[in-house]
């Protein structure tokens, strides 16, 4: 009974302090590979032989607010490194992971245009827990680079949250860089790129 009531009076206490505190900026350092292990490398993608060779294209940010990757009433995420370093970097290990080779463009069958259109990170208090989350959504668009054509294009999002009596904000850098990894993951896992992909080597790469 003493360890149930030290144990609630401790969520409690957690979660006063997390009430209790105004807006703080707090910065998550970009890095989806360090979780690299959650990379789903049997995947669609991984099929496809002989392998091709993809290259880092465009990078937009669509995005209305380009400074903070989320905002909530409690914290506003930072980032001291380029998103679209960290996605491509993410991508290319994900990628040559999967059996495709990443080389420079002038080398490459297709590059990878990425547009980011939404990102979103934030704190969410429950009565017992709290709830770390992040979401993002991306544009990518695969081009074949000897006729310029689009060959595929599709709106991708990831995810991830933890959900815990004793959070910390450092767990932002988890939740922010898997759902990176939940992002790539889900790239990999089309079976309409795949097919996309299949159709237009046949075509132009033989």
């Amino acid at each position: 009974m003493l360890k149930k009531t030290l144990y609630l009076s401790s969520c409690v206490l957690c979660l006063f302090v997390f009430a209790s505190c105004g807006a703080r900026n707090y910065t998550v350092n970009l890095n989806p590979n360090a979780f690299r292990n959650s990379y789903l490398t049997n995947n669609a993608v991984s099929s496809i032989t002989p392998a091709i060779q993809f290259a880092r294209g465009t990078y937009i940010d669509k995005r209305e607010d380009k400074e903070h990757f989320g905002t909530s009433r409690r914290y506003n995420i930072l980032t001291d490194n380029e998103f679209s370093d960290a996605f491509y970097g993410g991508l290319e290990a994900f990628l040559t992971s999967s059996g495709q080779l990443w080389e420079d463009i002038e080398k490459s069958d297709i590059k990878v245009d990425v547009e980011l259109l939404e990102t979103q990170s934030e704190l969410i208090q429950g009565m017992w827990v709290v709830k770390f989350m992040s979401k993002l959504s991306t544009k990518i668009k695969f081009i074949d680079l000897k006729t310029n054509k689009i060959i595929y294009q599709q709106t991708y999002n990831g995810y991830s949250d933890i959900k815990t009596p004793f959070g910390h904000e450092s767990m932002f850098k988890l939740v922010v860089n898997k759902s990176i990894v939940d992002c790539i993951n889900k790239i990999g896992m089309d079976k309409e790129l795949y097919e996309a992909l299949i159709k237009n080597k046949s075509k132009t790469w033989s």
